[in-house]
């Protein structure tokens, strides 16, 4: 498999993966709200990987708030694309990659799996899809997906073992919607004669969607490994409305001497509904930061009503990274 395939079947799988996340984002987005707060236009949110497209073309613009002190783990710029998607990216200050040597726990087994997904047709020499119909699938031989699920994030957490890695709280004892730890590994040896594709840990990403109090939160963390093609994980998300443009703005704050990145999203909106009625305004924010090659991404849903209680799980959670 040459470099051109190798990126064809890795962006193939990422498509594959985004699917279901991006249905449950949907979902989330859609829950329904009390009578004061409907009337909101329907948000799509798309998170992309690196390796779907590793070339990013963008005219962006930098916005940043200034003057703070702080450890800064990366730089956040927000753009619009030719689609009128508000688009964001998080760039880090250094190469994400880590050594697979460094993951240790049994995350490691699932390139077990990935060996037995794909097997050459002994007729045709052309390999075929052998693993489950179930849940998520590369399109092209020489990239495999495993997936499992968690009742806990420090299960999950404990599950990859790399001891760079924080186990974010927010101090709930609300059992999470989903929570699962995706792995994705490649094949460099698909067209050497004789022997079985050999799978090498390349991404592993944490994803968790919880309902606290009737605000959504999820919590995203992203590893990836030397045998990555590209030195972090997320290339970009994109944010579209229907009927309507997303505003991003940004800014920073500082805590335990950290720079989080922090994007707001504006979703507009009338501020009463036809008949008079008050509509609280609803905020989607997404909170970023990156330490020991690992980023964690918090993206919080709630109205002003609720601003109170989502400052709280904010706190939690910068407030899980201390030295």
């Amino acid at each position: 498999m040459n470099r051109e395939q190798l990126l064809d079947a890795i962006g193939s799988a990422d498509e594959s993966l985004l699917k279901e996340t991006e249905q449950l984002r949907m979902a989330a987005m859609n829950k329904p709200l009390t009578a004061v707060q409907k009337s909101h236009k329907t948000t799509r949110r798309m998170t992309i990987l690196l390796a779907a497209c590793m070339v990013l073309l963008l005219g962006t613009v930098a916005a940043y708030a200034t003057g703070l002190i702080g450890r800064r783990a990366g730089t956040v710029t927000t753009s619009n694309d030719d689609e009128g998607n508000a688009v964001m990216v998080f760039t880090p200050d250094e190469d994400m990659r880590v050594p697979l040597s460094t993951i240790k726990g049994e995350v490691k087994n699932a390139t077990q799996e990935m060996r037995s997904q794909w097997t050459k047709n002994p007729v045709t020499g052309e390999y075929e899809w052998n693993g489950s119909d179930q849940g998520f699938r590369a399109d092209v031989p020489g990239v495999g997906i495993f997936q499992k699920s968690f009742n806990t994030l420090a299960e999950a957490t404990a599950y990859i073992g790399y001891d760079g890695m924080v186990t974010p709280v927010f101090n709930e004892t609300v059992s999470p919607q989903f929570l699962f730890v995706t792995a994705t590994g490649i094949a460099d040896n698909l067209e050497d004669p004789g022997t079985d594709p050999e799978y090498r840990l390349d991404f592993i990403s944490i994803m968790s969607y919880y309902t606290v109090d009737g605000l959504n939160v999820s919590f995203n963390t992203y590893l990836v490994t030397e045998a990555f093609e590209s030195p972090r994980a997320v290339q970009r998300q994109e944010v579209s409305q229907e009927n309507g443009e997303v505003q991003l703005t940004t800014e920073t704050v500082v805590v335990n001497n950290r720079e989080f990145q922090i994007v707001h999203e504006d979703l507009g909106g009338p501020e009463t509904t036809e008949d008079g009625y008050p509509i609280a305004k609803r905020y989607f924010d997404t909170y970023i930061w990156a330490e020991n090659k690992v980023e964690y991404r918090m993206e919080i849903n709630y109205t002003e009503i609720d601003k109170a209680r989502a400052e709280q799980i904010i706190a939690d959670w910068m407030n899980s990274f201390t030295d």
